[in-house]
């Protein structure tokens, strides 16, 4: 079997495809909602923040299992409500980070986020292509994650967001490759592993948080 052909099965008298979509993206999407849940009951700001990422974290690899698997039907419109949550999901990443780094130009960077988020989402829609989306990710998740990280590690100790964030660096090699072991662990899979790790830590970061002066 080639490991990149495209893995189709019926079910239901339905054509659908890429069924490990369902498994990888279904599981981050349901620990996602399990740490927004978890950190609904916290009091804490930053949990807040936080909180709400894991909300859109969880809801982008929901609409991600619909576009993978309907693809047949729905096409690349399919992967829309999942490429917009996505973005919404970075831009709040930036947030949460910015936040309990307490940066003096939070509000700066909240209308640079929106327009640089809103830019790059129309790009992808015009192009029909996830490209713009995974600029916007590199850009949220390894850039603005891996330099605040950084700086919140030298000033608490606190290294679960530098170390989460440094976890998203092998789905960059993963992609631009175009790395696929197997048809049913394909590029997206290999990625969705790293990413699902990097989550308990930015999880772990902010149980931490309560316990410095940030």
């Amino acid at each position: 079997m080639n490991p990149t052909e495209l893995v189709t099965f019926n079910f239901l008298g339905l054509h659908l495809q890429e069924p490990m979509s369902i498994f990888w993206d279904g599981l981050i999407s349901i620990i996602s909602f399990y740490f927004y849940f978890l950190l609904k009951k916290r009091q804490f700001h930053a949990s807040r923040s936080f909180q709400t990422f894991f909300f859109w974290m969880g809801s982008a690899t929901f609409f991600g299992v619909i576009g993978h698997v309907f693809f047949y039907y729905l096409g690349v419109f399919g992967k829309y409500p999942s490429w917009l949550s996505t973005i919404i999901t970075a831009y709040y990443f930036c947030i949460s980070v910015l936040e309990v780094t307490k940066n003096a130009y939070l509000s700066n960077w909240k209308k640079g986020l929106l327009i640089k988020g809103m830019v790059l989402l129309c790009l992808s829609y015009y192009i029909k292509s996830f490209t713009y989306i995974a600029i916007d990710s590199v850009f949220s998740f390894v850039l603005i994650g891996t330099y605040f990280g950084l700086k919140f590690k030298k000033k608490t100790n606190n290294y679960y967001l530098l170390v989460g964030s440094m976890l998203i660096y092998p789905t960059i090699f993963i992609f631009g490759l175009k790395l696929t072991i197997h048809p049913l662990f394909n590029k997206d899979d290999f990625s969705h592993l790293f990413i699902l790790i990097s989550l308990f830590f930015y999880y772990f970061c902010t149980t931490k948080i309560k316990d410095y002066d940030v």
